[in-house]
């Protein structure tokens, strides 16, 4: 979560959806992070603060008056970036193959990072996606007044084109677990 009391607006940061290379534009020099302790803090990043937990813990005064966005990102696409990031960054072994890692996924209910894209968002007053994150973006710095920049792709994982990763029951997986981000945000499993 990202709060800007110079231009009011909060960013809902939902993990990996391009968050870094936003942050970079919009906080050069440094960052607004929430500072108080959400309720059930010990699920949640307190980089990827979901806007319903922030809505606890600001004034309900700010919350009405700032411009609230977010961005999300197809959950199949979402899925392979995670497992491929946890993989660099050590929190999963080599050994943790992509279907071992989406089932883990899904049996977790404590790590609110990866919760689905919908429950992070709802509330916000724009959502963009991470598909057409520099059409978005423009958007976004017209709202809060500033010029609009180009966005540079920041802590990007790599990885095939995330159809190559999924089998039938991996699929089916995801289909399940983010059912709401596909329907509601209209993502298509290949698209």
């Amino acid at each position: 979560i990202m709060i800007c009391d110079d231009r009011n607006f909060i960013f809902v940061r939902v993990a990996k959806t391009g968050s870094s290379s936003i942050i970079k534009v919009l906080f050069p020099k440094k960052t607004w992070r929430l500072r108080t302790k959400v309720n059930d803090w010990e699920k949640f990043d307190p980089n990827h603060y979901p806007l319903f937990k922030i809505k606890e813990v600001i004034s309900k005064e700010k919350y009405e008056s700032y411009f609230k966005f977010a961005f999300t990102r197809n959950p199949y696409d979402r899925c392979v970036s995670a497992w491929k990031y946890s993989l660099k960054m050590g929190f999963t072994n080599s050994e943790n193959n992509f279907p071992n890692y989406v089932k883990q996924l899904n049996r977790n209910t404590t790590d609110a990072k990866y919760f689905g894209q919908y429950e992070f968002v709802e509330g916000c007053d724009f959502v963009g996606k991470l598909e057409n994150l520099q059409e978005d973006f423009n958007i976004v710095c017209n709202k809060i007044g500033i010029p609009q920049q180009q966005l540079r792709h920041e802590n990007k994982t790599e990885h095939k084109h995330y159809t190559e990763y999924y089998d039938d029951e991996t699929e089916q997986i995801v289909l399940e677990r983010y059912a709401k981000d596909i329907e509601y945000f209209g993502y298509e499993f290949g698209k």
